[in-house]
């Protein structure tokens, strides 16, 4: 139209043209912006892809470890006929759950947000399934399975394979087996030759159920298992079973409707279950289980000890005439005493001990901070296990006051803790705070060398049983170096081998331990309320720790009460990365129990860096001028160099217009500075440093001062009248609190 116009006005063809370059722009344009939008969805369709591989991806590795977690808790029939033999028999403690079969369960994984797509919603509904999962079930809720005997007899012997091999004699007796009339003879005579018979069991024993048919269920199973041929399972889960099952299925409330889900059931032949509780009762015969011994082993493996478990600290730690020896520090302490000469096991004694007090045990329950003042060496294999939280080795002198600190600090968080929970002790908090168990070796050694520590253990000593804080302090020699108000809060004490029978009396009252021979580490002396017991203590393997370790892994790592000293070496690269360029250090606080980023702005300065010869005052000083983000003029002990910029920054203070880009002044060595220009140059020298330090701040001019001292004229002493305006008056030694100096890459 417009080129039809300018035709009419001008009556020139050329005006014509431009009729037909509009459709060919337009079918041009067109033709760049299908290219251009392709290739665009082209590149977003690739991004989509690889962010959903991404998603992928992640979803089963949480699923992985949602398996792993379950089959921790539950390992199966195949697992628990090889754990007979192995150090895993009777380690799961007295809340043990069955493996009812591995199948698809409903999944803790979630993918937040809203699908845009099948593909993302399908991706939605395969995080929350879990397959390939143990479906796990509590036995003391009764489990009914249904189907041809030969198949219903070989699942329920799987289930109670599981059981035997996770709970030891006396937490779990004999089960209530229900078979129908006509039962082959002696089908389940192997549950009765298995060491639990003997035991008495604590709390109900499993109900067992074997059913041709759903409807044949007696009231109180409350899982259902039945079982077709070829081997197949469907598990029905109920609330509540009031009343039998019918074929057609029972008229259940909504709230105990049954879930239903198949799994693929593990059989075991009765031929695998007798052999099973053949080796059980052997290795229970070997422990004494159900027996007096006329003598104690002089070896034992704490892999052969069962898993103690409980709900406070009940550890299984080595063998009496009578049993398997358990210490309860909850029930029999609040703390312990442990003697013993170099050579007796005290070291083998506390690892067993820590070793039995986290089995079955999650972080959440327990924690232990290790003192060794042996080097390190006693409880190095305990560091692979996630409850302890710190090994504490011969302190330096310099970080006495820290470790001080640190667990002062934790009896006022613990405090606190209770008081925000408004509950009066540590055993009503739950889950919330875990008991810290604090295990000294060689605690007469750590006292003389840091005599402030006395105190301190016995303020733990009297506040630790409401706190959860529990001390087992051992020693050489005890007498003599533990306070009375100490010792009067330690009731439960273990004496191995001591010197002379005054030492044995001090600790158990008797001087048995004294009479204990050389030829049999590990031989104990027990005291627990006047009774003494002789124990001869298991030796943890490293096999052993790292099974614990294992099956722990997948909890969350505890809050440390006691944190490791800076390093050694601390790169730019180790800070994270939301330090910040303005980031120089990290900064410890035993008091808080953390560390902190200590960062700079120009706007701290003035400051003074003092510190030793090739101590890093260089690199500090580099380092606040990175941070500074102004233009920087560091200067070495070279004095023409240092008097031209300090002339020039003091120059630069007259100039106070906001506007005015800043200057930041680094002043090396400044007392060799001033040891090179003499008496009277360096007064002047000081002179107009100390303009700068003074009067700078308000021309956007900023100094840092080092040296390794302040005499004359940075002091302004007596021999050279400097003035009020001293360089040590006008900068704030900020950076050094504690006498440490924060710095760069090279150095801590």
């Amino acid at each position: 139209m417009m080129a039809g116009v300018l035709w009419l006005m001008t009556r020139s063809p050329a005006a014509l043209a431009f009729a037909a370059l509009g459709p060919l722009g337009a079918v041009v344009s067109l033709l760049e912006g299908r290219h251009g939008g392709g290739r665009e969805r082209r590149v977003a369709l690739a991004e989509r892809t690889g962010e959903l591989a991404l998603l992928r991806g992640g979803i089963a590795a949480a699923h992985d470890e949602e398996r792993r977690a379950l089959r921790l808790r539950a390992p199966g029939a195949a697992a628990a006929l090889a754990a007979a033999d192995g150090p895993a028999l009777w380690k799961g403690g007295p809340e043990a759950v069955l493996s009812l079969g591995v199948g698809a369960i409903a999944s803790g994984v979630r993918v937040e947000g809203d699908a845009r797509g099948g593909e993302e919603l399908e991706l939605q509904r395969a995080a929350a399934r879990l397959d390939d999962a143990p479906v796990l079930f509590d036995p003391r809720q009764g489990v009914a399975v249904c189907g041809s005997e030969v198949l219903a007899r070989a699942y329920v012997r799987g289930l109670l394979v599981q059981l035997y091999a996770r709970l030891p004699p006396g937490q779990l007796g004999a089960p209530q087996l229900i078979d129908p009339p006509g039962h082959a003879r002696g089908e389940w005579d192997w549950v009765g030759r298995m060491p639990h018979a003997a035991g008495q069991a604590e709390g109900e024993p499993p109900r067992c159920g074997v059913f041709p048919e759903p409807r044949q269920v007696p009231p109180g199973f409350r899982a259902v298992v039945s079982l077709s041929s070829p081997v197949a399972a469907t598990v029905e889960l109920y609330a509540v079973a009031p009343a039998p099952l019918t074929p057609g299925g029972a008229a259940y409330p909504a709230a105990t409707a049954p879930t239903e889900t198949t799994v693929a059931p593990e059989l075991v032949s009765r031929r695998e279950a007798e052999a099973f509780a053949a080796t059980l009762s052997h290795r229970a015969a070997a422990l004494g289980l159900g027996a007096t011994m006329r003598s104690l082993p002089a070896e034992l493996a704490f892999g052969d000890l069962p898993a103690a478990g409980g709900p406070r600290l009940v550890a299984s730690i080595g063998r009496t005439r009578q049993g398997v020896a358990q210490l309860d520090l909850v029930a029999d302490g609040p703390h312990a005493i442990v003697a013993g000469v170099t050579g007796s096991g005290k070291s083998e004694l506390l690892v067993s001990w820590v070793a039995g007090m986290v089995s079955g045990r999650s972080t959440s329950e327990v924690v232990v901070l290790l003192v060794d003042f042996k080097g390190g060496t006693a409880f190095r294999p305990l560091a692979v296990l996630p409850h302890v939280t710190g090994v504490i080795t011969d302190l330096e002198h310099g970080e006495a006051a820290r470790a001080l600190s640190s667990l002062s600090a934790e009896l006022r968080r613990r405090e606190a803790e209770l008081a925000r929970l408004g509950v009066r002790d540590v055993a009503e908090a739950g889950a919330a705070l875990p008991r810290l168990v604090i295990v000294v070796d060689e605690f007469a050694a750590m006292i003389d060398a840091f005599p402030d520590f006395g105190p301190l253990f016995t303020d733990i000593a009297a506040r630790g049983r409401a706190l959860g804080i529990h001390l087992v302090l051992a020693t050489q020699r005890p007498a003599g170096v533990m306070r009375d108000a100490l010792v009067a809060n330690c009731p439960l004490r273990l004496s191995l081998r001591v010197q002379s029978a005054a030492d044995s009396r001090w600790v158990v009252g008797t001087d048995a331990a004294a009479r204990l021979s050389a030829a049999t580490p590990g031989r104990c002396v027990l005291a627990v309320d006047g009774v003494i017991t002789e124990v001869q203590v298991a030796r943890t393997s490293a096999a052993d720790l790292a099974a614990l370790a294992a099956a722990a892994a997948v909890e969350p790592a505890p809050r440390r009460p006691w944190l490791d000293p800076l390093p050694a070496v601390l790169t730019r690269a180790a800070l994270p990365a939301e330090a910040g360029p303005q980031a120089v250090g990290v900064a410890d606080l035993p008091e808080q129990q953390r560390r902190a980023l200590l960062h700079f702005s120009a706007e701290q300065a003035p400051l003074l860096v003092l510190g030793a010869a090739r101590s890093g005052k260089s690199s500090v000083l580099r380092l606040l001028a990175a941070a500074s983000g102004l233009e920087a003029l560091v200067v070495g002990p070279d004095r023409e160099q240092a008097w031209d910029a300090v002339e020039a920054a003091a120059e630069r203070c007259d100039d106070t217009d906001p506007r005015a880009p800043g200057l930041f002044l680094a002043v090396d060595d400044a007392d060799a500075v001033c040891a090179r220009f003499g008496e009277e140059y360096a007064a002047a020298w000081c002179e107009r440093l100390v303009r700068v330090l003074r009067d700078g701040p308000g021309a956007r001019v900023y100094a840092v001062v080092a040296a390794q001292r302040l005499n004359g004229p940075l002091r302004g002493d007596d021999r050279v009248d400097a003035g009020p305006g001293a360089v040590a008056q006008h900068a704030d030694q900020a950076l050094a609190p504690r006498g440490r100096v924060f710095l760069p890459e090279s150095r801590a």
